[in-house]
């Protein structure tokens, strides 16, 4: 999602696409995977919500070999094979998913620096989570997208209004747990941690933040529970 709109980039495709598709070139400030309902739904800037269907061509088998390099996703809905090799380099990142099993057969291999993961999960049910990291390592372009739970657009919590003094937000709890907070700036990088795990109650709450080590820019108060983002809110400085 991005001031102008949607875009798509296939595996096959060597470049970011435009999706308008009935949808007006207009900022989209989230992308949100409703599971229960078959959507992806993009919200716009003073043009309301759009949706689309989730791609759903699932096959029951895959077997995936060559060389490959970059993020690379497959699911089957019965078994994946795999003599593959992921090329070496920071930021390769090859999932392999599938509701029966994944096999890896000799000649597979993944090379320095990259990562794998081979998830068991029902086809069109979002992406597979790679290697459990802490709030200072995730960053805003791995985790920046909030998914719908169960058709609601914020089942646990949200932040409701970053304040007019900007070190401060009101956010709202939907379902009681345990919550974490942080700051980053637009390039994902951690400026402050607010608290890790810390117990709301269902209700109204005020988050704040140390405003002087912010810098002249963009930054966002990012609300998650457990690993999960549950809100993300963008603030300019």
């Amino acid at each position: 999602g991005t001031d102008m709109g949607v875009f798509v980039k296939a595996i096959s495709m060597t470049d970011w696409q435009p999706f308008y598709n009935f949808l007006p070139r207009t900022p989209v400030s989230e992308l949100m995977i409703n599971n229960t309902a078959g959507r992806i739904i993009a919200c716009t800037y003073g043009r309301g919500n759009f949706y689309a269907d989730l791609y759903s061509t699932c096959p029951a088998s895959l077997s995936i070999v060559g060389n490959l390099d970059g993020d690379k996703f497959y699911e089957a809905s019965s078994t994946i094979t795999s003599t593959a090799v992921a090329s070496q380099g920071a930021g390769n990142k090859l999932a392999l998913k599938s509701g029966g099993y994944v096999q890896l057969n000799p000649g597979f291999e993944v090379k320095n620096n990259s990562e794998f993961i081979g998830y068991i999960n029902p086809c069109n049910t979002g992406g597979v989570p790679f290697t459990s990291k802490s709030m200072e390592e995730v960053t805003s372009t791995e985790r920046l997208y909030v998914p719908a739970q169960h058709g609601v657009r914020f089942a646990f919590a949200k932040i409701t209004e970053v304040n007019s003094d900007k070190s401060s937000a009101n956010i709202e709890i939907i379902r009681e747990g345990d919550f974490s907070a942080r700051i980053t700036d637009k390039a994902g990088n951690v400026i402050e941690i607010l608290f890790t795990s810390k117990h709301f109650a269902l209700g109204k709450a005020q988050i704040s933040w140390n405003k002087a080590a912010l810098q002249k820019g963009q930054y966002y108060v990012q609300l998650f529970m457990g690993e999960q983002l549950v809100h993300f809110q963008e603030f300019d400085l």
